[in-house]
């Protein structure tokens, strides 16, 4: 696909998180199908939750001793709304 904007530059396909952004080269457009960048922005809430769960050291004795156990629980918190 040739570039919306700068007309001359041929678009390049790179996936970032599960969606395909449509890069130029030339001009440094990015491109975005119907529908991506409410995926984007979706996803970026779930990290930013995910994030301030990290911070948050109060439940750290409910799964202590198993490694990485308290970050998937945060994890699963943050991508259920805050349920477990």
């Amino acid at each position: 696909m040739i570039c919306p904007r700068c007309t001359t530059a041929v678009l390049e396909r790179q996936v970032r998180v599960n969606v395909t952004i449509d890069v130029c080269v030339a001009c440094r457009g990015i491109w975005l199908d119907r529908g991506e960048l409410e995926t984007l922005n979706a996803q970026a809430v779930v990290a930013s939750r995910y994030a301030d769960d990290l911070e948050d050291d109060d439940d750290d004795d409910l799964v202590s001793g198993i490694p990485g156990a308290v970050a998937n629980a945060r994890m699963i918190a943050a991508i259920n709304g805050g349920r477990r």
